[in-house]
């Protein structure tokens, strides 16, 4: 579902930006503001440290089973179970690159989207809260990333927009913005199928397991899973290629949960602001 979201907002940013003027490449020019991702750490838990990861977990007393499918298995169950996870992804589609930032809970999670081609960068910030999703965007930010129309973004740049799940015009939007946003559904989205093959490889100075498979969505997928090799076997890594979509997902600081705050004013979506297919 998140593959397929980024697609669509590649095919839409690419022709927004060739027909973006001067003026709203200057516009979009503007510093994104992030959702604070400020964390609170597990009691119980231990921390390790490798350069440029940062991993907090219960140590595994289990030794890690020897074939590709079973280390992919026990990953993902690993990583289900976790408390809240900390993630990072980098994607180029469609001339265009995304990069994402989330700190996801069980039930809960911050995001900052943002896409960019040459000078013009629109931004999408995230927060569940429960059965509600709040995003608030520059322009071009709604316009490539939410499928705004051009009326609706600018008039609604800067505003907080309230996506709910119980509202029958919202819940299919917040089912596609929740997801990825919690860790539950962030790992099933990562699950890998089909042939797998394994070898042992460093990432950043940690011992990893290199899981490298392929399955299908719309089309062909190429996945590398790469997870640790000592300790709990979480994911640290995972390297995706989608019909010329390349994706790269680190996984950082895991058992640190999202401080999620849902904002004081908000105004609900209304789904005539999107344009249709």
């Amino acid at each position: 579902m998140r593959t397929a979201r980024i697609i669509v907002s590649a095919v839409a940013c690419g022709c927004l930006l060739a027909a973006a003027t001067p003026a709203l490449a200057a516009s979009t020019t503007t510093t994104t503001n992030p959702v604070s991702t400020t964390t609170t750490s597990v009691p119980g838990t231990t921390t390790t440290s490798v350069p440029g990861i940062t991993t907090t977990s219960v140590p595994s007393t289990t030794a890690v089973p020897g074939t590709a499918p079973q280390i992919e298995s026990a990953a993902v169950t690993a990583a289900e179970t976790q408390t809240a996870v900390k993630w990072y992804e980098t994607v180029t589609a469609g001339g265009a690159t995304f990069k994402i930032q989330c700190n996801s809970g069980r039930v809960d999670g911050l995001r900052t989207e943002t896409v960019s081609d040459g000078p013009a960068v629109g931004y999408i910030n995230e927060i569940l809260d429960g059965p509600k999703v709040y995003i608030q965007g520059n322009n071009l930010g709604l316009l490539s990333l939410m499928q705004f129309t051009g009326a609706a973004a600018a008039s609604q740049t800067g505003r907080w927009i309230s996506i709910s799940e119980n509202n029958q015009t919202q819940a299919a939007l917040y089912l596609e913005l929740s997801s990825g946003m919690t860790v539950t559904s962030i790992i099933s989205q990562a699950a890998m199928a089909g042939n797998m093959t394994m070898t042992r490889s460093t990432m950043r100075g940690q011992p990893v397991f290199k899981i490298v498979g392929s399955k299908s969505v719309e089309t062909s997928v190429t996945e590398t899973m790469y997870v640790q090799s000592q300790g709990t076997p979480l994911p640290v890594e995972i390297t995706t290629n989608y019909s010329g979509m390349n994706a790269i997902m680190t996984f950082n600081t895991w058992g640190h949960r999202p401080a999620v705050t849902a904002p004081a004013h908000s105004v609900p979506l209304n789904v005539s602001w999107m344009r249709t297919a």
